[in-house]
């Protein structure tokens, strides 16, 4: 069993089993954090991982979760940047959502057929 040795705030040095951190990657801005929950005090927080940390991790056989910021997912042959943002949720967006949520009684399988 690997282990990884990491810093909790609150309890110092930690050293935990591998299959208890998450390697999240971001496809569009090729960067990873990993995602840990102490086993001492049960802190859940994030750690910035460097390409060298990625590989090193990816060798070892953590369970990874890939993102992407654009919308609608990276097709070939382009990258996240190239994709126009979102804009921001307004108050309008806000109401309407919970206006849905009210009215819709098969509210998880419209907001799964979007």
């Amino acid at each position: 069993m690997s282990l990884l040795k990491t810093t909790c705030e609150r309890c110092g040095e930690i050293e935990l089993p591998v299959e208890r951190v998450l390697l999240r990657i971001c496809e569009s801005e090729d960067s990873g954090v990993c995602v840990i929950r102490c086993p001492e005090c049960g802190l859940r927080f994030v750690k910035e991982a460097n390409d060298a940390m990625i590989v090193m991790l990816l060798a070892v056989g953590i369970e990874v979760s890939m993102w992407s910021t654009s919308v609608h997912g990276n097709r070939p042959g382009q990258s996240g940047r190239d994709v126009a943002p979102m804009p921001p949720i307004t108050k309008a967006d806000l109401d309407a959502f919970r206006r849905m949520l009210v009215s819709e009684p098969d509210i998880v399988e419209r907001l799964a057929s979007i």
